[in-house]
């Protein structure tokens, strides 16, 4: 600016001389006017650009991509152009395919945006008087009362951003606000604009502190009722306004109010998931190998080359037509192929292992299907010693039993999809040719379909066929649709005729990499289903019987938590080259995101696994810096993320911010659950290089503003990536995490006597101010949110430089400033974490643009407490932190309830659309064992890093008479701590059986037992244990720690 007047500057690489306005959140704008000081020639050749990226967005739910400040282009206005003495203004055309690709259906005459400029042709440039953007938003006058039980509050210093103060005056008592506000009524779209940007929010600052409200909300027929501050906002034009309540009270006090959940309420309540819509599946394989088949819903198998993630030369023995072969199963004649929902019933062996069931009943035949998958050369020990790429094979029995009084011929089919020409050649099922549909368009007339045979090089070896002795195999077209294939034999058919009410058993194996000509036969001849079924079976069981037990009376719930060991087991991959261990994000489809590799890690040391644990960790280490976070980072040593194992692959498929962070708590927590200070002086240098990324990067944006203020993001990480969400801002999620990683990393550091120790932990308590400073800043600049009961409270955005709420769920709820509670940036039991909590409760989880649709009056207490892929925001975490049991329970069933396949045992990524809608890849091994961690944490707990909590959160339920819950070897940062609870609450009393903690005992022990009707604890008797205190309103017993003896506490009521 010079002299009263803006210049252009001139910066080639930006395309010319320009002058702009920018704004912090995107703004929509319908005109633009330039006041020239004297108007230039060729003005009408000035184009008035546009920051664009993702605007308009293509609605996707919470994946919906939004624009950003750091990524995009200009786009040049389409519009008309015209001239009034020395001003130009730019009218816009509706928008279309011609300005903007994407606007094919979106024909709006204005356009939104971080940031507008007018690009001036080379040449003298001229002076800008002043620059005007008109909102699609128009003025308003309106009246405010405001009364305050603190006499601070009237006379505060008001600030109005997008708006004008008026008037001011003091009246009966109250304050007295004249305001010019913004009618944003133009800006309404719930779904791409979840807030308005031209908002009127005023501020009042006063010595009681400060809070905002938008003056949109005192429009609404209701008045602005903030408790904590005592704080009542009216507007003039609604004087008798009072609240409209759709709930008596917030649903976290209401909560306190309401039975305690029990599994039976969440059931009940919430559907079921249905297989079909997700086309539900179980994946089938080994541990560490690439190699996993699929068992449809329906008992089909298939393989997709892309879902098993292949490499290299992976490919060169899967050999079959496209990504994807299919095993079809159908039976009779005609052939059922069972898609439908509750064709089939299925379960896993002893309930939990990998070795499933499906059974079926067409017409008068009963059919049993067992399928299971097993290395076909060895078997399944030393796993440490194998590639990783052994052959692996599925074998199934089927058993066929006539339910009626005549014979009758059961009949299975195996047909295959993509179609192949097949022969059966002494119960061998080959190959031999690809079944092509060969279409010619210009030939309707006379002709639609051709099919063709195109021979393979050599037969491929499908499947081997086993009759124990009785019955035919033989190849022919499946009959469902003769004309599909021109009557080519794209089928297996199986015969067995059955006498009345007789039973009958026969074998496939299916290798799962392609054996051609005689390759493979006399491998498969050599093992058998029941071999391999004892193997295998006896493997699992004791690979699960290894690590921690937990037994609790809900026996789907046992059985859960030993099925997630085998399925972490076959997700993990093995790098063949380098012989580093992955763990992807699902056994099928998604490679490596560390986030979530770390959830499993941690579920891996928290049941004493821990050398599996490190053989996933350390691949991180060994690729520290190789690849950049993704974002405005100037650096990428010391980075924890990238996993390139080799020049032409990474197996971190995913550009997660998150990852930094979790994997440095990850390594930290390792050390804490197993004391191994040996390895931690190992990798002591990748500790500090991890921290010191984080404090350099956090170097470039502690800014001051021109009055000397810290900028709101002051001490943040740069602006990045979140998650599956693509734009670059700064997310408060990221920064905590990483905090959290730092200070768990110093504490490493100081007990294993690194000299960095002191200063990695002064930098991580600095991070935590500068976090803190701006989450209050927002805090207090964003308008205050109304919960269910119609008052309001203090609201904290997700990410610095946002006042309102953000677009969709995996912004608003996944990663929202619950994390920042969980990650210790916030203090559990102060304020904003209640007020955080609240927020989500109410306005989050039961939203339909943020979480679900909820009949809020009868649902909101199971439909309710989590997100909508529950297990990656620890909710029941957070409550136990708050010693909140009642609402960690609810958490804890309600997310079970939502994401359970009961049958099979495992959990579906999230039901996005609505309960019971499933979607995402099996087995979702990242989602089940943050689920078993929120139990753990239920069962045991550490509160920081000197208390250890028995039994924080058992549901009441589980403690009714007679009933009995283990936790049996649970590593603890102290020790491994076992405890048994068996209620007799019938006989007045409660008994805990306790082996503590001996390597590292805590400073502070206590245990919880709740009596199922709520009566307080009269008095404690203790054997091996000595009781220090009692608080019986919390049921709660201290116990003097470093005892290393077994304790028997019994709780008399």
């Amino acid at each position: 600016m010079h002299e009263g007047a803006w210049y252009p500057v001139d910066i080639p690489e930006q395309g010319g001389p320009h002058l702009g306005i920018e704004w912090v959140i995107p703004r929509q704008f319908r005109e633009v006017r330039v006041h020239y000081a004297k108007m230039p020639a060729g003005a009408e050749a000035v184009r008035l650009q546009y920051w664009n990226h993702n605007w308009p967005a293509r609605w996707v739910g919470g994946w919906t991509a939004i624009d950003d400040p750091h990524n995009g282009r200009w786009v040049s206005v389409h519009g008309d152009v015209l001239s009034n003495g020395n001003a130009v203004i730019y009218r816009f055309d509706p928008l279309d395919i011609t300005e903007l690709e994407r606007a094919e259906d979106f024909a709006v005459t204005w356009r939104q945006s971080y940031r507008i400029r007018l690009l001036f042709p080379r040449g003298p440039v001229p002076a800008v008087e002043r620059l005007e953007v008109i909102s699609t938003s128009t003025w308003r006058k309106e009246t405010l009362h405001i009364q305050a039980a603190d006499a601070a509050w009237p006379g505060a210093e008001v600030s109005v951003a997008n708006g004008y103060l008026l008037g001011s005056r003091k009246k009966s008592g109250a304050l007295e606000l004249t305001i010019l506000a913004t009618d944003c009524r133009n800006q309404v779209d719930p779904k791409l604009l979840p807030v308005p940007p031209d908002r009127t929010v005023l501020t009042l600052s006063s010595s009681a502190g400060r809070i905002s409200f938008a003056v949109d909300d005192t429009c609404e027929g209701q008045p602005v009722v903030i408790p904590h501050c005592g704080i009542t906002v009216r507007n003039a034009a609604f004087p008798a306004a009072d609240l409209r309540p759709e709930l008596p009270k917030p649903v976290h006090d209401l909560i306190f109010e309401e039975p305690e959940q029990t599994w039976e309420r969440a059931r009940r309540e919430i559907p079921e998931l249905v297989k079909i819509r997700q086309g539900r599946y179980v994946p089938l394989g080994c541990e560490g190998n690439r190699l996993e088949a699929a068992l449809r819903y329906n008992g089909d198998i298939f393989l997709d080359k892309r879902h098993m993630k292949v490499t290299g030369r992976d490919t060169a023995r899967l050999l079959w037509p496209g990504s994807r072969i299919e095993f079809r199963f159908p039976t009779m004649d005609p052939p059922d192929f069972r898609e439908r929902e509750d064709a089939v019933e299925q379960s896993a062996m002893n309930g939990y292992l990998p070795v499933y069931t499906s059974r079926w009943v067409d017409r008068y035949v009963e059919f049993h299907k067992t399928d299971f998958a097993a290395l076909l050369l060895e078997g399944p020990d030393n796993v440490e010693q194998k590639r990783g790429d052994e052959p692996v094979c599925v074998f199934s029995r089927v058993q066929v039993r006539n339910i009626c009084e005549e014979p009758v011929k059961a009949l299975f089919w195996m047909v295959i999809e993509n179609p192949e020409a097949l022969e059966v050649r002494d119960g061998f099922v080959y190959a031999t040719a690809r079944i092509r549909e060969e279409r010619w368009p210009w030939h309707r007339e006379a002709i639609e379909r051709q099919w063709t045979a195109q021979p393979y090089d050599a037969p491929r070896l499908r499947a081997q066929v086993v009759l124990n002795g009785k019955g035919n195999v033989r190849a022919e077209a499946c009959p469902k649709d003769l004309q599909r294939i021109g009557g080519i034999p794209d089928a297996v058919l199986i015969e067995v005729p059955l006498g009345p009410r007789e039973e009958y058993a026969f074998d496939l194996k299916i290798p799962l990499v392609t054996f051609t000509g005689d390759e493979g036969k006399a491998e498969l001849q050599a093992v058998t289903f029941d071999s391999k079924l004892a193997e295998m079976a006896a493997y699992w069981e004791s690979k699960i019987a290894a690590g921690a037990r937990i037994t609790v009376p809900n026996p789907l719930i046992t059985d859960f938590v030993k099925a997630t060991i085998p399925h972490v087991a076959i997700t993990a991959d093995r790098d063949i080259r380098s012989g580093h261990w992955l763990l992807p994000a699902a056994t099928y489809t998604y490679n490596v995101c560390a986030n979530e590799a770390m959830h499993q890690v941690r579920s891996l040391d928290m049941r004493g696994y821990h050398s599996e644990a490190r053989r996933y960790l350390m691949p991180f280490v060994h690729c520290q810096g190789s690849r950049p976070l993704h974002g405005k980072f100037r650096t990428q040593e010391g980075v924890l993320h990238g996993l390139r194992l080799s020049e032409d692959h990474d197996y971190q498929t995913f550009n997660y911010n998150l990852d930094h962070g979790f994997v440095l708590f990850a390594l930290a927590e390792h050390y804490l659950l197993t004391r191994d200070r040996r390895w931690a002086r190992s990798i002591a240098g990748n500790l500090v290089a991890a921290c010191d990324f984080v404090t350099r990067e956090r170097q470039y944006t502690r800014r001051t503003q021109a009055d000397g203020s810290p900028v709101p993001e002051y001490g943040l990480l740069p602006p990045g990536h979140l998650e599956d969400n693509p734009e670059w801002l700064y997310w408060y999620a990221v920064n905590a995490y990483c905090y959290r990683g730092m200070e768990a990393a110093a504490k490493v550091l100081a007990e294993i006597g690194h000299p960095e120790a002191d200063r990695v932990a002064s930098d991580a308590a600095a991070y935590r101010e500068d976090l803190r400073r701006s989450m209050r800043l927002h805090m207090e600049l964003s308008p205050v949110a109304r919960l269910l009961d119609g008052t309001c409270i203090p609201f904290t955005p997700t990410r610095a430089g946002l006042l309102s709420r953000d677009l969709g769920w995996i912004r608003d709820s996944l990663y929202g400033p619950i994390h920042s509670i969980e990650c210790g940036v916030l203090d559990p039991l102060e304020d904003q974490s209640t007020w955080i909590l609240k927020d989500s409760e109410d306005n989050v989880f039961i939203s339909k643009l943020r979480g679900r649709q909820v009949d809020i009056r009868r649902f909101w207490f199971s439909q309710g407490g989590n997100t909508i892929q529950s297990g990656l925001l620890p909710m029941a975490m957070v409550y136990v932190k708050r010693d909140e049991p009642r609402h960690a329970v609810r958490c804890l069933f309600n997310a079970f309830a939502q994401n359970i396949y009961e049958d099979v045992r495992c959990f579906t990524e999230h039901p996005v659309d609505a309960f019971g809608l499933g979607r995402g890849p099996f087995y979702k091994t990242p989602d089940e064992c943050c689920w078993v961690n929120w139990l753990r944490h239920c069962l045991l707990s550490e509160i920081g890093y000197e208390t250890l909590r028995l039994a924080p959160a058992v549901p009441l339920e589980w403690l009714a008479d007679g009933q009995v819950v283990e936790a049996a070897r649970m590593p603890t940062y102290f020790g491994p701590v076992s405890l048994r609870i068996e209620s007799r609450v019938s006989a007045g009393e409660m008994r805990a059986v306790i082996a503590p903690p001996k390597r590292n005992p805590p400073s502070r022990l206590e245990l919880r037992l709740r009596h199922p009707e709520g009566r307080p604890i009269r008095r404690v008797e203790a054997e091996g244990a000595r009781v220090l205190a009692l608080d019986r309103q919390k049921s709660l017993i201290q116990l003097e720690p470093g005892r290393p003896a077994r304790m028997t506490v019994t709780a008399k009521f």
